[in-house]
């Protein structure tokens, strides 16, 4: 995974405080993510931020299966 501004988007509600916190956190690193597949999609959890006490756990889907998410990191020449 890759650092991206869309882990910035916002699908619950915070106070003004916590949504300042989030947009104006340091996104260097992802990680520890968790997925699960159904359907033919894929569900992932995963943190991000800066591994040094500001982090966040962030959702996403892709439509592909776990197997081709795993393999489009090598792709077939």
């Amino acid at each position: 995974l890759s650092c991206d501004e869309a882990d910035r988007k916002i699908a619950a509600k915070f106070n003004p405080a916590r949504i300042q916190l989030i947009h104006s956190a340091i996104n260097i690193n992802n990680s520890d993510m968790d997925c699960c597949e159904w359907q033919n999609r894929l569900y992932m959890l995963y943190s991000w931020g800066n591994q040094r006490g500001c982090e966040f756990l962030a959702w996403a889907e892709a439509e592909a299966t776990e197997q081709e998410f795993c393999e489009s990191f090598w792709p077939q020449e």
